[in-house]
């Protein structure tokens, strides 16, 4: 029997307002305790989803190298089913073919 997996990113959350979320801020003591493998959404994803540094993700034109595996992947073949729920961010919707369900909030408003 498997057991669930969720992760949950939030984009912009400054360490400061962890004590906001109940048994966040208890783990953590300040910015020394926060790592980012970068400053935009488009860095950030390729590291969180993939375990790529954002440089070697992408190809020539902006988009996802096609050999690169994914976690939801990976766990969509170990028998999972994954979903990725966005609230409206377009750099993220380029990762919707790694999952088995995505949805993106509409870009156009």
């Amino acid at each position: 029997m498997s057991r669930d997996i969720v992760l949950l990113t939030v984009d912009s959350w400054r360490y400061d307002t962890t004590d906001l979320v109940p048994n966040v801020s208890s783990r953590l003591s300040g910015p020394s305790d926060l790592i980012c493998a970068g400053a935009a959404t488009n860095w950030v994803f390729p590291a969180v989803l993939s375990g790529t540094y954002y440089p070697n993700a992408y190809d020539g034109s902006g988009g996802l190298r096609s050999d690169l595996v994914s976690l939801p992947q990976l766990l969509s073949e170990a028998g999972y089913s994954t979903g990725g729920f966005v609230a409206c961010n377009p750099y993220v919707s380029k990762w919707n073919n790694h999952f088995d369900e995505f949805w993106n909030a509409d870009l156009s408003v």
